[in-house]
């Protein structure tokens, strides 16, 4: 089977039974032609004519960009766990680090600055850990993920909602040519020329439970499609952890449920690590240059804190405030004791 084969199937949006026949029943990977393509007995005429009408055009222009079409063997060994894996997987960039323990984060698109702060710094201990973040480049908890990994310069693997050469949110155009030009690498089931339906995004979440080796949900509100790629993740057998947030913060409800439901209680990298049997890497802590920390560091003393008190004597509004102190207690700056914060001796 040729690359340009298997891209006409897909972009010929055939139904899924017939996808899976040929796929599980007929073992047809080894057709080299087009006409023994088409002369399957398991195609209609119909579906012969839609084969036989896909333009290679947009597929041979990728291609040249460096684009892959991972199919058979070439697919990621944990998605032959999935009930029903695509037939294929568009990849741009370094495919192998899918290969390494490997940890999806996940969560709300309409993140606090909270939810923010713990994706990026869970992400970037990870990635120094040596393990590949995979999340599913939306705005919000996606793209800090991203960006934690990118930070620490380790691997990230964004799985898209769209074709790979649409860059779905167009507004993260940037980020997704970060990733593949710095070793990460665009994934998308998703042929050239098929559009962002809403319902990509639950295909999608299901690529990116099974791609993982464990789950981290931060921030997922009632209802959620984090929810979701959870179960999906936890029905293949994966590890998941949820990281808690305020209570009064509807953007956590849906990760308080999972974690009353049995999920692990997660507030720390170290716990994901260790799961995976990886050492972290530390970080010297050194007194941040950054004003508004700065400023922190100066309010508070050795006995804790509330954070509104905190929020009061320096000005700076409460959720951006949990976010910069979940920074500088990951760093080691301050602690957090009995939802109060003080300065770490």
């Amino acid at each position: 089977m040729t690359d340009e084969l298997l891209h006409r199937i897909l972009a010929a949006q055939l139904a899924p039974s017939k996808t899976r026949a040929f796929k599980e029943t007929l073992g047809s990977f080894d057709v080299e032609t087009l006409d023994a393509l088409v002369a399957l007995p398991c195609w209609t005429e119909a579906d012969r004519a839609a084969i036989r009408g896909v333009s290679l055009e947009p597929f041979l222009k990728v291609k040249s960009q460096g684009v892959r079409l991972l199919y058979g063997d070439n697919l990621p060994d944990r998605m032959r766990e999935m009930p029903y894996a695509p037939l294929g997987l568009y990849a741009w960039g370094d495919e192998s680090i899918i290969q390494r323990p490997t940890v999806a984060i996940v969560g709300t698109r309409r993140a606090s600055g909270y939810g923010k702060a713990v994706a990026f710094k869970f992400a970037k201990e990870l990635a120094r850990a040596g393990a590949t973040v995979v999340s599913g480049g939306a705005f919000g908890i996606d793209t800090q993920a991203h960006l934690g990994a990118l930070e620490a310069e380790g691997q990230t693997v964004a799985v898209l909602p769209s074709p790979i050469d649409s860059f779905y949110p167009a507004g993260n155009r940037g980020l997704f040519t970060r990733i593949h030009q710095e070793k990460g690498c665009l994934l998308s089931q998703f042929p050239m020329g098929y559009g962002c339906w809403p319902s990509n995004a639950p295909a999608r979440n299901q690529i990116v439970a099974a791609l993982c080796d464990a789950l981290v949900v931060i921030e997922a509100p009632l209802p959620s499609g984090s929810l979701l790629t959870a179960g999906h993740a936890a029905d293949l057998g994966r590890p998941v952890f949820v990281v808690p947030g305020p209570i009064d913060f509807l953007t956590f409800q849906g990760s308080h449920q999972m974690i009353r439901e049995g999920a692990t209680f997660c507030d720390h990298p170290h716990q994901v690590l260790e799961s995976l049997g990886l050492t972290a890497v530390a970080e010297k802590a050194t007194l941040p240059a950054d004003d508004v920390q700065e400023l922190i560091l100066r309010t508070l003393s050795t006995q804790p804190m509330l954070a509104e008190k905190i929020a009061a004597a320096t000005g700076i509004s409460e959720a951006d405030l949990l976010g910069t102190l979940t920074d500088m207690e990951l760093d080691g700056l301050v602690t957090r004791i009995e939802g109060k914060y003080a300065k770490r001796l």
